[in-house]
């Protein structure tokens, strides 16, 4: 005869026959790291190289009309022009590391490769002296 407590019973066995789940994956961080940052480096520094490019002189050069007889516009201009241009640069290179998932995946570069330096240095360690064979694929 079934008791009350039957379907508890029978749903803890089930629950004992299942193999555990996985551990989910180490987190990964979202601060960039020293890929991630030397990324972001690199491209403020290309910014400020093509901002400085693109001087007064060089962008009255195209307007020489307006630079000779309003030149307070053109240099206002110019200021705006440089703002935006840099503005939108920025923007859209955020945007992109954004929808790429670019900072999360060059932190999991770098936790890759720090674990594969522990692991060789382990592997060196327990070898004695021995040449340490590479694992085979």
């Amino acid at each position: 005869m079934a008791t009350a407590d039957q379907p508890m019973e029978d749903a803890q066995v089930q629950e004992q026959d299942r193999s555990p789940s996985p551990a989910p994956p180490p987190p990964i961080a979202t601060a960039p790291g020293p890929r991630a940052t030397a990324l972001q480096k690199l491209y403020a520094d290309a910014i400020a190289h093509v901002l400085k490019t693109c001087s007064y002189n060089n962008f009255a050069s195209c307007f020489p009309t307006p630079a000779k007889e309003v030149p307070g516009s053109i240099k206002h201009l110019h200021e705006q022009f440089n703002d935006r241009l840099g503005s939108n640069m920025r923007t859209n290179f955020e945007d992109i590391l954004t929808e790429r998932n670019v900072v999360p995946s060059l932190n999991e570069l770098d936790a890759l490769i720090e674990d594969a330096k522990k692991r060789k240095a382990k592997a060196e360690e327990e070898a004695n002296g021995q040449p340490v064979q590479a694992p085979i694929p």
